[in-house]
């Protein structure tokens, strides 16, 4: 356990200036409560912003935080576990697929292929699940090279890039497979320092695994393999003729020779893999029922697994390093997409360019225009309440464009490269179209991104969002009567303040103010707005609502969490709300008690006027590191 520690605090500081992750909601985990600046370990993670400890601002606006000396290594090493704590409980016994192209594979002996197998080791160690699907193109490529061979491609009609394979290619993919199981087989057998070990125990046996004997496992759940070696925790990765695949064949005149098309995955020998504690490699050969081995894509490979896995998470790691950038923020990278805005972003990226109509128009790319998410309900953009029909608007047929598994899409002749988008960004849109949760987007050129992306609250890559934000958009002004349906039972029981329907448009229409909803099958079900302070440093929350027939379902949780993500993009230190009656849903969301909002030391921002009388009480939550010490 101290190595993996040690592995991943290298990991993380190699990566990042500071180890404070900024604590904010971050995609698919519960928001963790903000960081501790004083580490001790006597207390819980989290303090009060009213300690009396705490350093103020002064009348001047000197803010005295700013001279609060670095954190110590060790308490920077103290506040990172205690940060990630959370995320590592939620990834336990999840399935991750995780593909490796085949430039990371390339050079073996690379600081970029030890510092990805670093990563995947502690992800290992902490119990999560893995397929990792091993590219190897690049080096068929050089090997085919170096045996004086010219290698082969073609461009299909959609833009992709495909390798012909002859006999020759073949012998050159099945070596470069085995060696790629061969680099990951030994990284996975490795052990941390003997030194290490033996100070907390021994527990590490000397032939390569953590072991116990069941009376001494310090509570550890064994799997099955444990049980079966007595105990002895061998990092054993497993790989086998998992992909059934199919002759690509003759396709536009062109014949693809040996190279293959994924028909399916062996669902079921994965998971029992899994479950007795291997890791499960794929490489980018795929079988049949003749015995005849083919060439497929190594990304088809990880896609198929992620959906046919129904994989908590599908991981890709561009081979350039590229992430979506946000035009709106000058540039950076995006660090999250939901479903729906995912689509808008491939389509508008095809606008332009030669694939324009083809995108438009081909029912290759049906689900990129489809409004259906995986599970049938409709993610298309409201219209303020009407009725919205069931049927699919972009197919002549009608049909609910509805998919949950990878032979299905291979029946509807779905392609899932989009020509001229950047292929993760493809295979990450088209997986959570089909079921896959959540698809992270890492640059395996960084050092510990995997391990900042999985495991902090900011992140380090881009995610795709395949459910928990779908159907949540901006709202306008024809929303507003669906709105104030939806505020007015509240504001009777004086829940929330009363607000005309006039006084809704005003705001919906104000440069200030963001109103979100959300929608399902045309009907709102869900609203709230975000309202600007102190040029963008402060956000309020207000007009927070759920159709009483949805509540229980987490659609709070996700339009808070969607409305965190949105103020941090923003650039927002601070969130906070004004209450009555729902103090306890926000404060176990880490929102934390501020005072009442009428009293003179409030700490309501400049320029928030209060309802006299009304007895509201102030929450707050912070959203970084330095402006919990500034308020502190």
């Amino acid at each position: 356990m101290v190595m993996m520690m040690m592995m991943m605090m290298n990991a993380v500081s190699s990566s990042s200036p500071s180890l404070h992750p900024r604590p904010r909601f971050r995609r698919n985990h519960r928001f963790l409560t903000r960081a501790q600046s004083e580490a001790d370990a006597s207390t819980s993670a989290s303090t009060s912003s009213n300690s009396s400890n705490s350093e103020k601002t002064t009348a001047t606006g000197m803010n005295l935080a700013t001279t609060t000396p670095a954190l110590s290594n060790k308490d920077q090493f103290v506040n990172f576990f205690r940060t990630a704590l959370p995320y590592i409980t939620m990834h336990k016994s999840s399935v991750f697929v995780i593909h490796i192209p085949g430039n990371v594979m390339r050079d073996k002996k690379s600081n970029v292929f030890k510092s990805v197998m670093q990563d995947i080791i502690i992800l290992r160690e902490l119990g999560v699940k893995l397929v990792l699907v091993l590219g190897s193109d690049s080096q068929i490529s050089d090997l085919t090279a170096l045996k004086g061979e010219k290698p082969k491609f073609s461009v299909s009609k959609f833009g992709a890039t495909r390798r012909i394979t002859d006999e020759f290619s073949l012998e050159a993919a099945m070596e470069a497979c085995g060696r790629n199981n061969i680099a990951v087989q030994a990284q996975l057998t490795r052990g941390p320092d003997v030194r290490l070990t033996r100070k907390h125990g021994d527990h590490y046996s000397d032939t390569g695994g953590f072991s116990g004997d069941g009376n001494n496992s310090g509570g550890r759940k064994e799997n099955i393999r444990d049980i079966k070696n007595n105990g002895r925790n061998f990092p054993v990765a497993t790989s086998g003729n998992y992909v059934y695949a199919r002759r690509r064949g003759v396709v536009d005149g062109v014949d693809y020779g040996l190279t293959g098309e994924v028909v399916k995955i062996d669902k079921t020998s994965i998971l029992e893999t899994l479950e007795q504690g291997d890791v499960v490699l794929l490489s980018s050969l795929g079988f049949n029922a003749a015995g005849e081995v083919f060439n497929c894509v190594s990304r088809d490979i990880a896609v198929a697994a992620a959906i046919e896995l129904n994989a908590d998470k599908l991981i890709v790691l561009p081979e350039d390093g590229y992430l979506p950038r946000d035009e709106t923020t000058n540039g950076k990278v995006k660090s999250y997409f939901t479903l729906s805005d995912a689509k808008k972003w491939m389509k508008n990226f095809a606008k332009g360019t030669e694939y324009e109509d083809l995108v438009e128009n081909h029912r290759a790319y049906a689900w990129l225009r489809s409004g259906y998410a995986s599970n049938g309900s409709s993610d298309v953009p409201g219209n303020g309440g009407a009725s919205t029909n069931t049927k699919n608007p972009f197919t002549s047929s009608g049909e609910n464009i509805q998919v949950n598994s990878w032979m299905r899409a291979q029946e509807m002749d779905y392609e899932w490269r989009v020509p001229s988008c950047p292929i993760e960004m493809c295979a990450a849109t088209f997986a959570c179209h089909c079921g896959v949760k959540r698809v992270h987007m890492v640059d395996p050129n960084k050092s510990g991104s995997l391990l900042m992306e999985l495991f902090t609250s900011d992140g380090e890559g881009t995610m795709v969002a395949g459910d928990r934000y779908e159907g949540t958009r901006k709202a306008t002004i024809y929303d507003c009567i669906g709105i104030h349906d939806m505020l007015q039972p509240l504001a009777d029981a004086g829940i929330v303040v009363y607000r005309t329907e006039e006084e809704l448009r005003r705001s919906v229409m104000n440069e200030r103010v963001s109103f979100f909803v959300t929608e399902r099958d045309g009907n709102i079900i869900a609203c709230a707005s975000l309202t600007e302070y102190e040029n963008g440093k402060s956000y309020e929350i207000g007009s927070f609502a759920v159709a009483r027939e949805y509540r229980r379902e987490g659609r709070g949780d996700a339009l808070l969490s969607y409305l965190e993500e949105h103020a941090s993009e923003k650039g927002c230190e601070r969130l906070f709300l004004l209450t009555t009656r729902t103090a306890e849903w926000f404060t176990s969301r880490g929102f934390e008690f501020d005072g009442a909002a009428e009293d003179e030391s409030s700490t309501l921002p400049k320029g928030k006027e209060v309802v006299k009388g009304r007895g509201s009480l102030l929450f707050s939550k912070y959203m970084t590191i330095d402006s919990f010490l500034e308020e502190s």
